[in-house]
């Protein structure tokens, strides 16, 4: 059941929380730099919540994969559909700008049941996660484009087609600059805005969250990002960035 999954992927992240020391750490010092406003027993409940999502996120990763996706269809609530609708009517590429949030894997999946979603892909470290991930993947989205092919994803979104971009990593200084992400100057790559110049793709932040009464998931889409991209790449970094924050 639903619930009963939910609970087992929190009981999930405490365990991961008790062996993941390095993560661990990092999770406490982005807290500190990111909300330094917290308490220390505010920040303790911060990061137990923050553990028990990457638990919850790992049972609904197996629940995409291994679901037909009429299944949770229900599941899902939808805001600011209309404005992912007037994109689709222009006939231009769409890029849904979003971020690593936890529930991205089933979110995305049901998405995807309704409309033709491209999604770009990183290998997994791990061989079999790995393979498993591009076959699932591969059954309920409408492409699948590798993380380093932008040939490939400029020539889908030049097609038309809509492509789920999380630019949420650090890649190195070469696709880089330093923009401001809760104030603090952080890596962040120029790809999205070279994309949608080089595709005149809308680039629409795209968000999803849990529920909070645990019964199910809500996908958010915000008006496409305006002036973007504006020719300076410092400047579009920041707008990305204060769109993620703000989720």
């Amino acid at each position: 059941p639903f619930r009963a999954q939910a609970t087992l992927g929190k009981h999930l992240g405490h365990l991961l929380a008790k062996i993941d020391r390095k993560g661990l750490h990092t999770t406490d010092v982005n807290s500190r730099l990111a909300f330094p406003n917290l308490t220390a027993k505010e920040r303790q409940t911060f990061i137990r919540a923050n553990y028990e999502s990457a638990g919850m996120s790992i049972i609904e990763t197996a629940t995409a994969w291994f679901n037909p996706q009429r299944r949770f269809q229900h599941l899902l609530a939808i805001e600011g559909l209309d404005i992912f609708e007037q994109a689709r009517a222009t006939g231009r590429g769409i890029i849904l700008a979003s971020a690593h949030l936890g529930c991205l894997e089933i979110a995305g999946q049901i998405f995807s049941g309704r409309y033709p979603v491209g999604v770009m892909y990183r290998p997994q470290k791990l061989a079999i996660i790995d393979a498993f991930a591009k076959y699932y993947r591969h059954q309920f989205y409408h492409e699948i484009i590798g993380r380093d092919d932008l040939r490939g994803l400029i020539r889908t979104l030049k097609k038309g087609n809509t492509v789920w971009y999380t630019p949420d990593i650090d890649a190195g200084l070469r696709n880089s600059v330093f923009a401001p992400f809760f104030g603090i100057p952080t890596a962040t790559l120029t790809t999205t805005s070279r994309l949608a110049a080089s595709t005149n793709a809308i680039v629409i932040p795209t968000f999803f969250y849990r529920k909070a009464n645990g019964e199910g998931y809500q996908l958010i889409f915000k008006d496409p990002l305006a002036n973007f991209p504006s020719g300076d790449d410092i400047k579009d970094a920041h707008t990305l960035n204060a769109a993620i924050e703000a989720a």
